[in-house]
């Protein structure tokens, strides 16, 4: 989400939000991958009810995504369908290779004594 951050750290690439009396800043340009997968994490998130207990629909999530990870998230459900419509091994690529690859990690981690590679 958005971290507070102290005046004396305010940059000129950081445009500044309020809410509730507190100042924010967006994280920047966070996300590296495509709209289409984060529309696929919202969904899964959705779809187990693990935001708000499932209240919050999904444009409102796409919304919040948007902000988050400052990027554009539109017709969501239009890219819901598409990956309905996915014809290879797995409609949930993105799902698939986020569980891939945690698993690696996790293995990798086994391998050298619980110890993971900090970034």
């Amino acid at each position: 989400m958005n971290r507070k951050i102290d005046e004396a750290e305010d940059t000129p690439c950081m445009k500044r939000r309020t809410k509730a009396g507190r100042t924010y800043y967006p994280l920047g340009r966070i996300n590296t991958g495509k709209a289409t997968d984060l529309v696929e994490l919202l969904y899964a998130l959705d779809t187990c009810g693990y935001i708000n207990n499932g209240e919050t629909g999904v444009e409102e999530l796409a919304d919040t995504f948007s902000e988050i990870f400052a990027v554009e998230i539109k017709n969501c459900y239009n890219v819901y369908m598409n990956m309905i419509r996915r014809k290879m091994n797995s409609r949930t690529c993105f799902l698939d290779e986020l569980r891939e690859k945690l698993n690696r990690r996790m293995v990798e981690s086994d391998l050298k004594g619980g110890k993971f590679k900090k970034r």
